[in-house]
């Protein structure tokens, strides 16, 4: 083999839709379980045949604790060798976490990124409870053990916990962009730490990102990266199992799994609504 004539290996990692711990998916099963993902990475960071990782990104976040672990994989990647991070319609949130853990961040002129904030919604259905003539027996050792139970109003003390506890992540989260950006922050950025969702030009202007351009932009910049030209690597993606009989299953779960929730809500607006 004339190793002069040989190519660059450049992985190519996506991180799409919602981030979760694992897949829970009875329709799409061929969803990665986040498990295998940080395997995936740690075997990346010690295979010296792998030269650089491109971070494909289109997602809106998700599980706080599992998104930090990507990132602390990817980070650990980016220690020894280069990482850029493509985002193409939206990075947001946990998925913007994981982006700062590369080198170099781009996103597309029309994606959203940011959100750099923390939420958590508690459902509440303690008045279909008694609409619907049922109870809930609680039985618990302190008194905060339940908190969160749907089947009551929440109490102020309890939302003050809860409010604490997701500042007290937020601020995590905000010190983790200004360790990962650093001096690429520039001076206002702090005011969009709030939440907000931004534009990849606010996101530019304040240092949140590197630039603005394409995937094919990000692999160019890579290849740069590596001192290597575009035509002289070779890209590597994950395997997709996309064969007949996995599209006739995933066609057929959807179309039943779409079929039971129109009976469900048909079934539930006629007992509840009218």
């Amino acid at each position: 083999m004339n190793l002069l004539k040989r190519k660059k290996n450049i992985r190519v990692i996506s991180i799409e839709g919602e981030i979760k711990a694992k897949n829970t998916s009875m329709i799409n099963k061929q969803s990665e379980n986040q498990l295998d993902l940080l395997e995936k990475l740690y075997t990346i960071e010690i295979d010296d045949n792998i030269y650089g990782v491109l971070l494909r990104i289109d997602s809106p976040g998700g599980a706080a604790g599992t998104s930090e672990e990507i990132y602390q994989a990817i980070k650990a990647i980016a220690t020894k060798k280069p990482v850029v991070a493509s985002i193409g319609n939206t990075g947001c949130s946990g998925a913007y976490m994981i982006a700062c853990a590369a080198d170099y961040i781009m996103a597309t002129k029309m994606a959203i990124v940011g959100s750099v904030g923390v939420i958590m919604q508690i459902p509440n259905v303690s008045k279909v409870k008694e609409k619907i003539g049922i109870d809930m027996i609680t039985i618990k050792s302190g008194k905060m053990k339940d908190i969160g139970n749907m089947f009551r109003d929440m109490s102020e003390e309890e939302r003050a916990f809860i409010q604490t506890l997701s500042n007290e992540c937020h601020q995590d989260f905000i010190d983790l962009v200004k360790n990962s950006r650093g001096d690429k922050l520039q001076e206002g950025a702090d005011e969009l730490l709030d939440g907000r969702i931004l534009s990849p030009a606010t996101a530019l202007k304040y240092g949140l990102i590197d630039g603005i351009g394409t995937y094919t932009d990000a692999l160019r910049l890579l290849c740069q990266k590596l001192d290597t030209k575009l035509e002289k690597v070779k890209l590597i993606h994950d395997k997709k199992k996309d064969g007949f009989i996995n599209k006739f299953i995933d066609l057929s779960m959807e179309s039943i799994a779409g079929n039971m929730i129109a009976t469900l809500l048909e079934n539930h607006s006629q007992k509840y609504f009218k």
